[in-house]
């Protein structure tokens, strides 16, 4: 995260907000023998995602963003050698975006963007959650 209180709240319909760049699919979920688990790694992002929402005082689904939601996403990946998949940063953000509080469920989503930007430092992610408007 490049500032605080990067977010922006546009009344009861948008929410703009920075979030870190996520850990790799493979780092984040382990196969056990009944199923997948979050590894050390997966936790620590979620409560990394949670603490720059409260940082950035964004409020919460119940009180903010209600129904069916678009979601764009600009991702800018760290200055690493190593260039992962766009994809890749997806299932993990949308599920820290739940965690946080920020959207009810990430099934909610009916239109999603995502755009690469030039690499930046550690990486992040910035966020731009809208209600979609009804015909």
């Amino acid at each position: 995260m490049t500032k605080k209180n990067a977010a922006t709240v546009h009344g009861p319909t948008k929410v703009t907000l920075d979030m870190p760049y996520p850990p790799s699919t493979n780092a984040r979920l382990v196969r056990g023998s009944v199923g997948l688990y979050l590894t050390t790694a997966g936790r620590d992002y979620r409560k990394a995602c949670a603490q720059a929402v409260l940082i950035q005082q964004i409020p919460r689904w119940e009180r903010q963003i209600k129904g069916r939601l678009w979601v764009s996403i600009n991702v800018y990946p760290p200055k690493i050698v190593r260039v992962r998949d766009l994809d890749n940063t997806l299932k993990a953000s949308l599920d820290a975006l739940t965690y946080s509080g920020v959207i009810e469920d990430d099934e909610r989503i009916d239109m999603l963007l995502v755009t690469r930007g030039f690499p930046e430092g550690p990486g992040r992610l910035h966020i731009q959650i809208g209600k979609m408007e009804r015909p």
